[in-house]
């Protein structure tokens, strides 16, 4: 959840352009928490319906693909459907804990991805859409403002993501 690290100084800096969230939030991270180092990393995660170069798609596969590989455990926070479809399945490939956090207006959910954290346990679970009933495409295209993924209740995102980080803990301890 990056949104309460967002601050309105960070709105306003660059001369209104403003800072990236990822970097607001890891600088804030460092300031509330002296023994964090936090990396941030601005990438746009190629998602089915949306348009994107070829030579942009490798650069994003590439270093998302680095960075699952690098983490223990992948929290995945992001704004649409169809960006949590790529990150679930290199987690799933890399067997690697992912914890999805999904926002809508009115609801919100936590789930479980990837692989298991038991190394002796190959178990692995699907990917976001292979227990759906809708199939990736751009969730924001024609849609009016309430049916768009990327609108939620102010407060939600910190509660979703205390529920993300105490399933993991519950995930790890049963392990």
């Amino acid at each position: 959840c990056r949104q309460p690290l967002f601050t309105l100084q960070d709105c306003a800096a660059d001369n209104g352009k403003g800072v990236p969230k990822a970097a607001a939030a890891a600088r804030a991270l460092e300031q509330i928490a002296a023994d964090v180092s936090a990396e941030s990393h601005v990438v746009s995660i190629p998602m089915p319906g949306h348009a994107e170069s070829k030579d942009q798609i490798e650069q994003s596969v590439t270093l998302l693909d680095r960075l699952v590989q690098e983490c223990d455990v992948v929290y995945l926070l992001t704004d649409t459907r169809e960006s949590r479809w790529l990150p679930t399945v290199m987690a799933a490939a890399h067997n690697k804990l992912l914890m999805n956090a999904a926002l809508g207006l009115d609801s919100w959910l936590v789930m479980r991805h990837g692989g298991s954290p038991d190394s002796h346990n190959n178990s692995r679970l699907g990917c976001y859409f292979c227990n759906d009933v809708v199939a990736p495409e751009n969730s924001t295209k024609n849609r009016t403002l309430d049916q768009q993924c990327t609108v939620t209740r102010p407060g939600l995102a910190p509660i979703a993501s205390a529920m993300a980080v105490e399933l993991c803990v519950a995930v790890l301890h049963h392990s």
